[in-house]
């Protein structure tokens, strides 16, 4: 003797974002178990009707789990629409308008500090966007509300050194941020109104006891800024850094902070592949551009790759 399951339960679907189910008793049980429910065993009788309870709030958990299930999915669908309406499917027309600087709220002070960037989009909606700079709350408002208007002013220098001998100067720095040694050019920050170039021989002469090589009457006699700044990170902080390229030598002992621990070496030009193979220190972007390009150049790379 056999039975068959006499509970079914409707398919859930979603019409207009609302979540709909039903819980059905479609048979309430095969005639064969019918005579048997009726029976005069009291015992089968109760263990039926606890049966019956039983399946039924089975299936009603199961129809909540479902409905969960599908107001879920059905709110990812919701917030990657709302993410779609963000996503550009035109060409940027920058006439067709560019956000807009609502105000900056300072969270965070000391050396490095934090802001709070509002801004309203060509759409209509505020964006608040997180930033770093060392510059006191009215000096960075200044910034960037003139920037592009008035030149960017250099906060740091970072120095390309060649020697004679065609090496390249380097330093390897505890960097506090990173944990570790780290290899990059040497570099510092600016003092207000220091000249360029003398900037990164002050810097080079701490660092490293290096300087730049000079002539009878002190001059530099190889030193090149570039034209304007680069930004270390756009999306993140308004650090501008000047690059130094020079030919420099050594002249002194280097005379570093208590908190800088600072080793410089000279990596010859040939040795500069083989040294990005094998180093494992975190890399200063800068360092690794440089010297990316001095192993292997961009142009002939890409000729290479042509032919």
């Amino acid at each position: 003797m056999t039975t068959k399951s006499f509970f079914v339960v409707e398919s859930v679907t979603i019409r207009n974002g609302a979540v709909r189910s039903a819980l059905a008793d479609a048979r309430r049980c095969s005639p064969t178990f019918a005579m048997l429910a009726m029976g005069r065993d009291s015992r089968f009788r109760g263990g039926v009707a606890v049966l019956f309870c039983f399946a039924r709030v089975v299936a009603i958990q199961w129809c909540r789990l479902k409905n969960a299930a599908v107001n879920a999915a059905d709110q990812v669908a919701f917030e990657g629409a709302i993410m779609e309406e963000d996503v550009c499917t035109a060409s940027f027309d920058e006439a067709a308008g560019l956000p807009e600087l609502l105000g900056i709220e300072q969270v965070s002070d000391g050396w490095i500090k934090k802001y709070i960037l509002t801004y309203r989009l060509p759409n209509g909606r505020e964006l608040k966007y997180d930033v770093v700079s060392r510059k006191g709350l009215e000096e960075y408002r200044s910034e960037i509300e003139t920037l592009g208007t008035v030149a960017p002013q250099v906060d740091a220098v970072c120095i390309v050194g060649h020697t004679a001998n065609d090496e390249f100067l380097l330093i390897r720095e505890f960097r506090f941020p990173m944990n570790r040694m780290c290899v990059a050019f040497p570099a510092g920050l600016r003092e207000p109104g220091e000249d360029i170039v003398e900037c990164a021989a002050r810097e080079l002469r701490e660092e490293t006891g290096f300087d730049l090589v000079r002539d009878e009457c002190g001059q530099p006699v190889s030193a090149r800024a570039c034209v304007q700044p680069g930004f270390s990170s756009l999306g993140m902080g308004d650090e501008s850094i000047a690059m130094v390229f020079a030919e420099v030598e050594r002249v002194a002992e280097p005379r570093s902070e208590s908190t800088e621990f600072i080793e410089s070496f000279l990596l010859p030009r040939a040795g500069v592949p083989a040294f990005l193979r094998e180093n494992r220190d975190p890399l200063s972007i800068r360092c690794q551009l440089v010297l990316e390009m001095v192993a292997q150049p961009p142009f002939e790379f890409g000729v290479k790759a042509g032919a």
